[in-house]
């Protein structure tokens, strides 16, 4: 997705010395990894719009999980609606927040690999689950 980004990735953290074009067509259109075992970047790579897809795949599993189960939204939100209100609530929320590991832990490593990236579908699927059904609450909705 981003051939500039991983040119210069290499050509600075590895001193790369053949141009954009011969990198192009040699490594970034191989489809394997490249330059191991430091940094060892498997090609092409999306460096930093890894979320895009990952945002990609929640929208589509949620769109399917909600076609195949209707009534489902309005079940949750009677839930997070009691569940969420009142000072209780955001006080069990900023606790679990702190809980939360800031980084990965080392059996949970952060991939940014849509597949075994648990650290970050876990931190990251949650939010996108709970943003998208407070979105829909008339209880929290400002535009309702």
């Amino acid at each position: 997705m981003l051939p500039p980004q991983a040119y210069e990735q290499v050509v600075e953290a590895l001193g790369y010395p053949a141009g954009f074009v011969d990198f192009y067509l040699r490594h970034y259109l191989a489809f394997g990894s490249h330059f191991c075992p430091k940094p060892c970047i498997v090609m092409p790579t999306w460096n930093h719009l890894w979320f895009v897809v990952y945002l990609w795949v929640y929208t589509v599993a949620l769109g399917g999980v909600l076609a195949w189960v209707p009534g489902l939204v309005e079940w949750i939100e009677r839930k997070l609606a009691s569940a969420l209100s009142g000072r209780a609530a955001a006080g069990r929320a900023d606790a679990r927040l702190r809980d939360f590991p800031s980084r990965p832990i080392p059996e949970l490593p952060s991939t940014h690999a849509l597949f075994g990236d648990w650290y970050n579908h876990a931190q990251f699927a949650t939010v996108f689950l709970l943003g998208f059904l407070l979105a829909q609450a008339e209880a929290f909705g400002m535009l309702h």
